[in-house]
């Protein structure tokens, strides 16, 4: 669990554009290559830039989906690993995204274990990562979703477009829910301190 997180987070932090492009040249990626090609083609300029971030991205997916495909996780494991080696809330953001993108990409078909052994499906090494991340590093989700990020709201609706029935996504999608009724009840809080803070008349000695 360690090393998964460990490659995950160099891929999140340290993979380059040039890298990118030369990876989707040395093999047959139908929207990698694609964008590989378009980037080495293009001039400098900003359509050249706009291109580079879509490559970027795309190969930070692709690492992904094979690095929560890899195996089976012990979540209790790979709870502390990514509470150990992800630090920044961008990063938390950043990979929320990456798992919700990659829950994006699957087939409603694609929740049954596959034929080896050693790997897990997509959606469920997917929802495995997202649970874990959620689970450790929930105050830093709490302070994301309460500074206006949409990163939860990303993360449910891709959850729920698959359409899974396990037990980790009914509790991921229990977890986001209590998350978002946690903010709405501080809003709340909030503002009612606020009313009494301004309804209260000033203390004065005569």
């Amino acid at each position: 669990e360690g090393l998964l997180v460990t490659l995950f987070h160099l891929v999140l932090r340290s993979a380059t554009v040039e890298e990118a492009s030369a990876y989707y040249q040395s093999g047959s990626f139908s929207k990698g290559s694609k964008l590989s090609k378009k980037y080495r083609d293009s001039p400098d300029g900003d359509v050249k830039d706009q291109i580079a971030q879509r490559l970027l991205a795309e190969v930070v997916v692709e690492f992904a989906l094979r690095i929560v495909t890899y195996s089976t996780c012990n979540h209790s494991f790979l709870s502390k690993a990514l509470r150990e080696g992800i630090s920044s809330a961008a990063e938390v953001e950043t990979m929320l995204l990456t798992l919700a993108k990659l829950l994006g990409r699957m087939h409603l078909d694609e929740f049954e274990s596959t034929s080896s052994s050693c790997r897990v499906s997509l959606p469920m090494g997917a929802i495995q990562w997202i649970k874990a991340l959620t689970d450790a590093h929930m105050g830093t989700i709490l302070k994301i979703k309460s500074e206006g990020g949409l990163v939860l709201d990303r993360v449910q609706r891709s959850i729920r477009s698959a359409k899974s029935q396990s037990e980790y996504a009914s509790e991921i999608v229990e977890i986001l829910a209590q998350i978002s009724s946690s903010e709405t009840q501080k809003r709340r809080k909030a503002q009612i301190t606020s009313l009494l803070h301004d309804n209260t008349e000033p203390y004065t000695v005569e």
